[in-house]
């Protein structure tokens, strides 16, 4: 039976293929109509999504983590600019790396979350795109949703890509503490401005980063707003608001200057490393913007 969104195309990350006969076992108890694609190679996530979209597909489901999210969001768009009209966007969760798909209350478990692609419940949602520069010279563009990171995070983020196994971003997050650097920056966000030093700078469009900590807490990815956290503090600061950032408490503080609007500029000296949803991107300068409630989530 096809629901009210339409057939459901779900791209399947290696690490799911293990639940897949369960997950489709129950996606047929629930009457969905469904087509499953492997996204076995870096990169097919985007692939796959954009060609769905330019077949008249709406309906993609990303069975997996943020690292699949992101490319299936990031195939939903052609130079900042949507492939189809407000796709819908559907996830089930891998139950490791999702803290984008955390902050909704739906549930963490894939099985119980396919309830959850039934109907027709959506939330619109927004969709951030940053401009920075590449390692080749050039400037490079990439859509994001989640959790945007100049400095501290960013450097997390290079190094958990050259560990294995489940303690790679706490050894990478300890590392990185320990060789992070301050940066001279000029940020601006609508009319606000911030210049100073920092060594860490979150700009949010959701709430939770790696580990469930909510490193935006003010943020929610249907506002239209980016949320900027500037830590200008003294690095044991890291350390220190830890235990608030797992209830999204370490703001305010004298430490950590806010800022907030629909676009954001940082420009760093000396340049600092750019990494969204997890994903190293470039270095300062970056701009980043929003496009308000881009695609819909479903829910």
């Amino acid at each position: 039976m096809t629901g009210p969104l339409g057939p459901l195309v779900v791209i399947a990350e290696p690490s799911m293929l293990d639940r897949m006969p369960a997950i489709e076992r129950r996606l047929d108890e629930l009457e969905l109509e469904h087509r499953r694609i492997e996204a076995a190679e870096p990169g097919d996530g985007s692939r796959w999504s954009r060609a769905c979209l330019l077949a008249g597909e709406r309906f993609l489901v990303a069975a997996g983590g943020d690292s699949l999210v992101h490319d299936v969001v990031n195939g939903m768009f052609d130079g900042g600019a949507p492939v189809a009209e407000r796709p819908v966007l559907g996830v089930l969760p891998s139950g490791a790396d999702d803290e984008f798909f955390r902050q909704f209350g739906l549930p963490m478990n894939a099985e119980r979350a396919c309830a959850h692609l039934a109907g027709e419940g959506v939330y619109a949602i927004d969709v951030a795109r940053v401009e920075c520069d590449g390692s080749n010279g050039g400037r490079n563009a990439r859509m994001w949703i989640n959790i945007a990171d100049a400095g501290l995070g960013a450097d997390v983020a290079a190094r958990a890509a050259r560990r294995t196994g489940r303690a790679r971003r706490f050894l990478a997050f300890w590392s990185a503490v320990a060789r992070a650097k301050r940066s001279r920056v000029h940020i601006e966000a609508a009319r606000q401005r911030y210049d100073g030093e920092t060594y860490h700078v979150v700009v949010g469009n959701g709430r939770y980063g790696v580990g469930g900590f909510r490193v935006s807490p003010r943020s929610f990815p249907g506002d239209g707003v980016l949320e900027v956290l500037v830590h200008h503090g003294p690095k044991a600061q890291a350390f220190t608001s830890l235990p608030k950032s797992i209830r999204g408490e370490q703001v305010p503080s004298p430490h950590i200057a806010e800022l907030r609007g629909n676009t954001v500029l940082i420009e760093a000296d000396p340049p600092m490393q750019i990494a969204v949803d997890g994903r190293l991107v470039g270095t300062t300068p970056a701009s980043f913007e929003v496009l308000p409630q881009a695609i819909l989530l479903k829910i």
